[in-house]
């Protein structure tokens, strides 16, 4: 039998139910649906970790984006960062 290795609720989830997870999250997370700040691996890593282990990333994990964006350099550079991944053509 072939289960991932962390357990949810002491039940392991099921090598084919990841790999269905994972399939379902690709319209979600591709590269033309990709942004540095919006929709990152941080995002993709939260939603396998929730199923995984019903666990969310630390509040310092999936806060970086919203810091960094608070800051002078991030209030200078989000506008650019936007206009980069907003006009991007997809793929």
């Amino acid at each position: 039998c072939c289960c991932c290795c962390c357990s949810r609720n002491s039940a392991q989830v099921p090598e084919w139910l990841l790999q269905e997870h994972l399939s379902g999250l690709h319209a979600k997370f591709n590269a033309s649906t990709y942004h540095l700040l919006e929709r990152n691996c941080n995002h993709f890593a939260e939603e396998v970790l929730q199923l995984l282990c019903g666990k969310s990333l630390p509040d310092e994990v999936r806060n970086l984006p919203a810091d960094f964006a608070s800051t002078p350099l991030g209030q200078m550079l989000t506008p650019m960062i936007d206009g980069l991944f907003k006009n991007m053509a997809p793929v």
